[in-house]
């Protein structure tokens, strides 16, 4: 299967990532990008912006797991490294986070 994949592919396998709290894409809220696929090595690598470096741990470890899910049936490595996102990345987060917010998550 991994011979037939494209790093646009992986990009739209990726692309349908939702975060756990928040009704949008991981890669819509500007927390996934700069994906590449090395067909030869079987790996992706890519760049999880956090809006800051200090969320909950837990947060980060789900946010790579799912990452992780979604590669592993197609025998893919994730290399995934963490970043923190520009002030003017967090402040799109956090206006698109509000007006998303999974009801669930409401206090």
């Amino acid at each position: 299967m991994t011979e037939n994949l494209s790093r646009e592919k992986v990009t739209e396998i990726l692309s349908k990532l939702e975060h756990p709290e928040i009704n949008s894409t991981l890669v819509n809220l500007g927390m996934l990008h700069d994906i590449t696929y090395d067909k030869n090595a079987k790996e992706a690598s890519m760049v999880l912006a956090l809006p800051m470096l200090n969320i909950p741990e837990a947060v980060r470890n789900h946010l790579v797991y799912i990452i992780y899910l979604a590669l592993e049936p197609l025998g893919i490595t994730p290399k995934i490294y963490l970043a923190q996102m520009t002030d003017e990345e967090r402040e799109k987060f956090f206006v698109m986070s509000k007006q998303n917010w999974r009801e669930e998550f409401l206090l």
